[in-house]
């Protein structure tokens, strides 16, 4: 699952053992959620010597670990954070992250092993909580990416994401639309997408997989384009996908109308709405090398 689309658990402000109150634990989340990650760093691992093994607080450490693609130490919080509180699911789903983050900068053996350590994670965090749409949907992302050795595949993430829909239905549309787009079924995706918006016509999940839909396939843009910009007037959601993704999805589709200036904008706006974007990152740089000016 993307980290841009990632937001802080909610956790549990309490009061902690010893002299560590929930006061400073929320300036630390506070700061977390402004992505100050230095300074969310330092005064949570404050907070871990004055009181330490408090799951909470090391779950946080771990997931500025991720954001920080800093993935040894995000496994090892994560671990640690799940061995203190074994069936918190939030935490189990950041972990299988911190195991898809190491298995993306491994060699091609140790690759496998961290896939399979993610499924395992997934698969025990849904067990934990069937009725979780957080762990559902990060287990259908991992068997739609994720090879058939490490026991990925389509058929599965479509069970999953069919389980999902019962449990939130924009959510499990956006996923089965997902894997029509993965399979290059094009006419499928589209059609889930024409039958969700004939029911919700100004739903955010829905407008944006039909935009991401005509960003992806080149088809019916002007379309896709009228729907992201609809996303654009309503509040984002906490989750994915968020603004940024919004406006590199309508970078997407004004390359794809051949215009450059347009699409350089909104792959400007999606970083200065976040600058961890790094497929409007990858974009802008691409855009540039394909100027003349650049030549």
């Amino acid at each position: 699952m993307s980290m841009q689309a990632r937001v802080l658990p909610a956790l549990t402000l309490v009061l902690l053992a010893g002299c560590v109150t929930a006061a400073p634990l929320d300036d630390a989340l506070a700061l977390y959620r402004a992505q100050d990650y230095s300074e969310a760093r330092h005064q949570l691992e404050a907070l871990d010597v004055a009181g330490p093994n408090n799951p909470e607080i090391i779950h946080a450490l771990g997931l500025i670990a991720l954001h920080q693609q800093r993935f040894d130490d995000a496994v090892s919080l994560l671990e640690h954070a799940s061995a203190l509180a074994p069936e918190d699911v939030p935490s189990l789903v950041d972990l299988s992250e911190a195991y898809g983050g190491e298995a993306q900068n491994a060699g091609l053996f140790s690759r496998l092993t961290w896939a399979q350590k993610c499924r395992v994670t997934l698969e025990k965090a849904v067990t934990l909580a069937p009725k979780s749409t957080l762990a559902r949907a990060a287990l259908v992302s991992f068997y739609r990416m994720a090879p058939a050795i490490a026991g990925g595949g389509h058929e599965k993430a479509r069970a999953q994401a069919e389980e999902l829909r019962k449990l939130d239905e924009p959510l499990g549309v956006q996923s089965l639309v997902l894997i029509s787009v993965s399979d290059k079924n094009y006419d499928q995706a589209f059609a889930l997408c024409d039958a969700a918006l004939k029911q919700q016509p100004e739903n955010y999940r829905y407008l944006f997989s039909l935009g991401r839909v005509a960003a992806q396939s080149g088809r019916r843009l002007e379309e896709g384009l009228a729907s992201l910009k609809k996303c654009l007037a309503q509040p984002e959601p906490s989750d994915f996908p968020n603004h940024s993704v919004i406006q590199q999805r309508i970078g997407n589709i004004q390359e794809k109308l051949g215009k450059p200036d347009a699409a350089r904008a909104a792959y400007e706006t999606a970083l200065t709405l976040d600058p961890e974007n790094r497929e409007a990152r990858n974009a802008l740089g691409r855009l540039a090398s394909d100027s003349p000016a650049s030549k």
